[in-house]
């Protein structure tokens, strides 16, 4: 009797053995089409963001490529616009110590309002400013740089400042001067 036991669970035990096998392959396999699905997924929604963003306004297509626009004039006209301005000139400065600073200029008139929402509800808002630092980079071309301040306030609030990006490079293009001069006839 113990001897026909074993004789029927080997095969079961065997049987056992490969659905394991089987499974984990198939747990494989779906682990790495859910990657591969996720990085599409991920590679899609960049495209997509980076066609409907802000980020993306103004910006000018030179051989294949992206680049922010060369912005020559100053229209914030508010009493902290020179302290903004100097507070950009210092981070660029100390990032970029053997570049030429040409301009920098804030080409807004105001700051961005963008209500910020929960549930549909408007639970507070953010502002922002961007301030863009042109440089020349020897002779080999420009260097040019946007720097965003941005403020919340919650409703019923005051206005608070985001310290820990006053102000946040948040894009920096190297420009050929080349492309420099494209980008400046296009204009």
């Amino acid at each position: 009797m113990l001897m026909a036991g074993l004789l029927l669970a080997a095969p079961a035990s065997a049987q056992s053995e490969k659905a394991r096998k089987v499974g984990k392959d198939i747990q494989s396999a779906v682990s790495d089409f859910w990657k591969k699905a996720k990085k599409g997924v991920n590679n899609t929604v960049e495209a997509i963001s980076d066609e409907l963003s802000t980020d993306t306004v103004g910006a000018k297509y030179i051989d294949g490529y992206r680049y922010m626009r060369v912005y020559d004039t100053n229209l914030y006209k508010e009493s902290d616009a020179r302290e903004l301005q100097e507070l950009c000139r210092k981070e660029f400065a100390a990032k970029y110590p053997k570049a030429k600073i040409l301009s920098c200029v804030i080409p807004q008139q105001k700051w961005e309002n963008i209500p910020v929402r929960r549930n549909g509800d408007i639970v507070s808002y953010k502002y922002r400013l961007y301030c863009y630092v042109l440089a020349k980079d020897g002779d080999d071309g420009y260097i040019n740089a946007r720097y965003r301040f941005e403020k919340t306030k919650r409703i019923g609030n005051s206005v608070q400042k985001n310290t820990d990006r006053w102000p946040e490079l948040t894009r920096v293009n190297a420009l050929t001067n080349g492309i420099y001069e494209k980008l400046i006839i296009d204009d």
